[in-house]
């Protein structure tokens, strides 16, 4: 589960309240449910971080950590308990606060899907080398659902969904620019593409990669994101891209 975080630091989605009285502190502006404990009505964190400061949350703060950290110590906690506890908030913040939000959109236009795949596929030669792949895919992604990554406006990385019969999608074609690698751009692409599959009925999202049995590093990466990602490996087969390069077909449940 995505972990939801809140203007303080807190991990909301850790708190035995959440989804049941609260999605975070941002869902809710801040009426905590156990506010009233220390008779207020509103978080002093999102109170100043959000609604008098305009930011997202504490780490966006050049303050921080604050008087009001040090302060709100929870009775139960030792001082060094508490100290730890402030320091894993402050950093988790500033994490936060450097990090990108990448957006991910979904494309219609088959012009714009096209025009983007050639763009992405030919910045990662060390996947995608052989020119009448790239064309392939050029082509046939226009007929698929396509969701892209954007840094801004300038493209950055894509999925491509098409659909075998009414149980299975399929992955096409998926990358991302190696500079962008480790942001959870690939993650959220993927997630995408299953929630789109679940929406529509389909009861399993597959993708084909190269197998295991060929050396390739880039590709070894690759294989170890899918499994991060919920991708179990089924069958590797030499028949479909040939003997020196075997394809592995890779599945996750839906």
């Amino acid at each position: 589960m995505t972990k939801t975080i809140g203007a303080c630091g807190c991990i909301c989605s850790e708190c035995r309240m959440f989804e049941k009285e609260c999605m975070g502190c941002h869902s809710i502006e801040g009426k905590a449910c156990w506010l009233h404990e220390v008779e207020l009505d509103i978080c002093d964190f999102y109170e100043c971080s959000v609604i008098d400061r305009k930011l997202r949350h504490c780490g966006e703060c050049e303050e921080i950590p604050c008087e009001r950290f040090w302060k709100n110590k929870n009775p139960k906690w030792t001082e060094e308990q508490h100290r730890e506890i402030v320091e894993s908030r402050v950093v988790l913040l500033k994490e936060i606060a450097s990090s990108k939000d990448y957006s991910i959109e979904l494309i219609d236009n088959q012009e714009l899907k096209s025009n983007i795949t050639d763009s992405v596929l030919r910045q990662l030669p060390d996947w995608f080398g052989i020119e009448e792949a790239i064309i392939e895919y050029v082509d046939k992604v226009k007929e698929t659902v396509f969701y892209v990554a954007f840094d801004d406006d300038r493209p950055i990385g894509l999925l491509s969904l098409k659909f075998n019969n009414k149980c299975t999608s399929e992955i096409y074609v998926m990358g991302i620019l190696k500079e962008y690698h480790n942001k959870g751009i690939g993650r959220k692409l993927v997630e995408r593409a299953v929630s789109y599959s679940l929406e529509n009925g389909y009861k399993f999202l597959m993708v084909k990669t190269l197998g295991e049995t060929h050396p390739d590093k880039n590709y070894k990466k690759t294989r170890e994101f899918y499994g991060k990602v919920g991708f179990y490996p089924l069958e590797e087969i030499k028949e479909i891209w040939g003997e020196q390069n075997p394809c592995l077909l890779m599945v996750r449940s839906l």
